[in-house]
Formats: C-alpha cells, structure tokens, sequence
C-alpha cells in the first residue's frame, strides 16, 4: 500500500467474512482513491467491513463522503459495516460544524 498508515486485515477467527480497514494519522482525499479502489477489489468477497480510525491528526470531508458512500453500498448489499472512529475535539467539532454527526452518521 502507498500509506503504511491504512490497513487492509482479514479477519480468519470469525464466521463471518470480515475485512478490517484500519486508518491512522491522516484520513483525507489523499488515500480516498486507495481505500476506495481496494475496497471494490474485496467487496464481493467478504460480508462484513470494520472501519477504524485512530489517532487521527487530518481528516476532511471528502473521506467522510467516502465513508458515508461505502456505508451506504455494503447495507443496500445486505452486507455489515461498522465504524470505531476516534477524532480529537478540534476534528469533530469541525465536522460537525459541516453538517455532520459523526455518531449518528456512522451508527452500525
């Protein structure tokens, strides 16, 4: 992967297919087409997808659209999708000054 800070795990130990999308440090329209295309490569694959994102330093609203966008294509697939997102208050404040919430958006 271009960015050691995006990972892509698939989870053996469950009996669901489940792929585990972890993002650290920096979620932005930098990597948007790499989460992005990786995730159509593996869409048909698995049933479930986790999202985590941690120690996040920059995130902008095109990756929020990103993640709002793949949500709502793995539930109208009848897949799984979930989201553990922890932002610093600066973060969620502004983006929730934009129009969205992050635990609303993003409930499982």
């Amino acid at each position: 992967m271009e960015n050691t800070n995006i990972s892509f795990i698939p989870l053996n130990d469950t009996s669901v297919r489940t792929m585990e999308v972890n993002i650290e440090k920096e979620a932005s329209i930098k990597f948007e087409q790499e989460v992005h295309q990786k995730i159509i490569d593996v869409f048909a694959d698995y049933d479930k997808f986790i999202f985590n994102l941690k120690n996040i330093e920059v995130i902008d609203l095109s990756f929020i659209q990103l993640l709002l966008s793949i949500q709502k294509t793995v539930k109208s697939s009848n897949k799984k999708i979930s989201f553990n997102i922890e932002l610093p208050e600066n973060l969620l404040s502004i983006i929730e000054n934009s129009g969205f919430n992050i635990k609303k958006d993003f409930e499982s």
